[in-house]
């Protein structure tokens, strides 16, 4: 690769990690792939939860200190926001795309990082995820393409045909 291809390359990648869309831009995006608007506050409100929980519930790396025991950390958390969002009425289903999505998200932001760090990490992380499904606020095709991936991932995740009702069917991995 000569040099002037090079920067031609980097100079593409910077405008799609900073160069903001036009809100018609978005919106067009928005309209072409039917988001709804709701299932982005609900979506944000269960990466939220889970952020906590994990967050909550973490014992250390003293205790969490191989890939097993960290996988089944974040299976446990995500199953119970998954339950406690059952509990109000959104049935989602474990999805093992999500789950996975997750998974390297939090091994970058949380798990992979010192103890000491984690908490303001973490709050990073889901000021990322706010901006990220904030419907109106200005985004870089990044963050757009971010957007679209996971909420894709929690539309697979989001199961309309459970009822509140029928907790015993819902699909819960352990």
């Amino acid at each position: 690769m000569d040099m002037k291809s090079f920067y031609l390359n980097q100079n593409e990648l910077l405008k799609y990690i900073k160069k903001p869309l036009s809100k018609k831009e978005i919106n067009n995006t928005f309209n072409k792939y039917g988001i709804i608007i709701e299932k982005c506050d609900l979506y944000i409100d269960f990466i939220e939860t889970f952020s906590n929980k994990v967050c909550k519930t973490y014992l250390g790396s003293e205790y969490l200190n191989n890939q097993d025991k960290i996988d089944g950390h974040l299976k446990w958390c995500f199953n119970k926001t998954i339950q406690e969002f059952l509990q109000f009425g959104f049935c989602f289903k474990f999805d093992e795309d999500l789950f996975e999505y997750f998974k390297e998200f939090f091994f970058l932001v949380y798990y992979s990082i010192p103890d000491e760090e984690k908490e303001e990490t973490i709050k990073d992380g889901v000021q990322y995820w706010h901006r990220i499904f904030n419907y109106t606020g200005i985004k870089s095709q990044s963050d757009l393409d971010d957007f679209m991936d996971v909420y894709w991932l929690f539309n697979c995740s989001l199961d309309p045909t459970l009822k509140e009702t029928s907790k015993e069917k819902h699909k819960i991995i352990n």
